[in-house]
């Protein structure tokens, strides 16, 4: 079974995880993102090769969680994935939606 330990970090308005295939860290979310931006992600395919996948933000706005304005961001594939599942809206401090769960949160 593969390791799934991630190592993050956070300087300015974005979020990096650190990729050992290539010993560096890489952007994870970028809060300062544009409409229009366009965003690699990495990671592993199911044979556990690397891979990527480009990433492209669609719209921006804010969101309020217990009383703090957020930045908020959504993203669509720029081209077609067979191994990510990313799409859809970022939050600050919290993250890609579809990998948590927001419920009673928001």
């Amino acid at each position: 079974m593969a390791d799934t330990t991630y190592i993050v970090r956070e300087s300015n308005d974005s979020v990096y995880y650190y990729l050992p295939s290539s010993n560096q860290f890489v952007m994870l979310y970028n809060y300062n993102a544009a409409i229009g931006d366009t965003q690699t992600i990495y990671g592993m395919d199911i044979s556990g090769f690397d891979t990527s996948v480009q990433m492209v933000v669609t719209s921006i706005g804010t969101i309020t969680i217990n009383g703090s304005l957020k930045k908020t961001y959504d993203i669509t594939y720029a081209t077609p994935s067979h191994y990510f599942d990313f799409a859809g809206t970022v939050i600050e401090d919290v993250g890609n939606t579809f990998f948590c769960s927001l419920n009673g949160v928001l």
